[in-house]
């Protein structure tokens, strides 16, 4: 085709400014490479068995039934958290060498990027402080953290769903009072675990 082109130009155009348009037209003009298709990003694979977000949604896997709800039956799962951060923030460790949580100690900083990164399923938290103020003093035990919410369970078998914006939580574990400032937890459980952290100088030890 480009000597076709070429021919014409010849033909019909002076020669003066044929050499002129003849490289303009043909270098620049057209193309005579095949268009490439774009690639396709590779798909992601799921290991054999897992469930895709739309399957564990449909499933209510992110929905708590509340019906039949009892206190007593998840104080186990209590002790389990307890046992989790006890190894989690090495706790043992921290007790022995005396550390108080000071400022300007170095292990500090580094306990608040892990309580950023904690899971708290389990843990028994009260609501210091909160927007709403019938929820200010509510204490229970974490039955499912969403990305803005924890759900609760109280002493008196009710389930309580409490932002995380604008609210204030706390808890112990083993002698430490733990201060959790829910703005630096609007995040999934699972996602706080993948994400690198910034240092959160709102979280209280």
């Amino acid at each position: 085709m480009a000597e076709l082109v070429k021919n014409f130009i010849n033909a019909n155009v002076p020669s003066k400014d044929a050499k002129n348009i003849e490289e303009g037209f043909l270098t620049k003009s057209i193309i005579m490479s095949k268009r490439q298709k774009p690639k396709k990003k590779p798909q992601v694979r799921l290991r054999k068995g897992a469930l895709t977000s739309r399957s564990r949604r449909e499933l209510g896997f992110h929905k708590l039934d509340r019906t039949g709800l009892k206190y007593a039956d998840y104080v186990p799962l209590n002790d389990l958290w307890h046992q989790y951060m006890r190894n989690y923030l090495d706790l043992d460790t921290l007790n022995r060498s005396g550390f108080r949580a000071e400022p300007w100690d170095t292990r500090t900083e580094q306990r608040h990027l892990q309580l950023c990164r904690a899971d708290y399923h389990g843990a028994r938290l009260t609501v210091l402080r909160s927007r709403c103020h019938s929820f200010v003093d509510v204490t229970g035990i974490v039955l499912l953290e969403t990305r803005g919410t924890f759900q609760l369970i109280t002493a008196d078998n009710t389930v309580k769903m409490i932002p995380k914006e604008h609210s204030v939580f706390e808890t112990r574990v083993d002698g430490f009072k733990i201060r959790l400032f829910g703005n630096n937890l609007l995040t999934r459980a699972v996602a706080r675990g993948m994400k690198k952290m910034k240092s959160k100088k709102t979280i209280e030890l």
